[in-house]
């Protein structure tokens, strides 16, 4: 049972951040030696039944697993969200950031950046150079968006 609660944890975190990535790949370890590598795109899952756990890809895959027989997981990708680049040609960096982050642009200009949290309250509403940091040391750790001259990131503050 306290094994079946520290998945369900972990699953929990893994939901929570899955929506900040497309996709994600889920390494399943069995006590006989056997590894099972998942990828789970934004409409996959994990769920349990009884004593089965169950790792629906999202792609009509559906992988299942004895919980008493995982020895470990690991889930790849779904602690950052990479840098992103737009047709706006903006880049949102360090992702993930933990006191600050900056703006890149082609050419200098000022930017009109706001910060939301999850909710949609917002958090900063300022203006800054290109390439200026913009501080977040007091925020929680979670995820943020940043809009950005009306392009929106998404920014995981460590």
């Amino acid at each position: 049972m306290k094994i079946l609660k520290q998945l369900l944890i972990i699953l929990f975190l893994l939901c929570c951040v899955l929506g900040a990535n497309a996709q994600a790949e889920v390494t399943v370890e069995e006590n006989n030696g056997t590894t099972s590598t998942i990828v789970v795109s934004d409409l996959g899952k994990i769920y349990f039944s009884a004593e089965r756990m169950y790792i629906d890809a999202g792609d009509g895959t559906v992988n299942e697993f004895v919980v008493s027989d995982i020895r470990k997981m690991t889930f790849n990708r779904v602690t950052g969200i990479e840098n992103y680049k737009n047709e706006a040609h903006l880049l949102l960096y360090p992702n993930p950031a933990s006191d600050f982050f900056k703006i890149a642009a082609e050419k200098a200009q000022t930017l009109h950046v706001q910060l939301y949290s999850l909710t949609g309250q917002l958090l900063t509403d300022t203006y800054c150079q290109t390439d200026e940091a913009v501080n977040i040391s007091e925020l929680q750790s979670g995820i943020y968006f940043v809009k950005v001259d009306g392009v929106t990131f998404k920014l995981l503050k460590k």
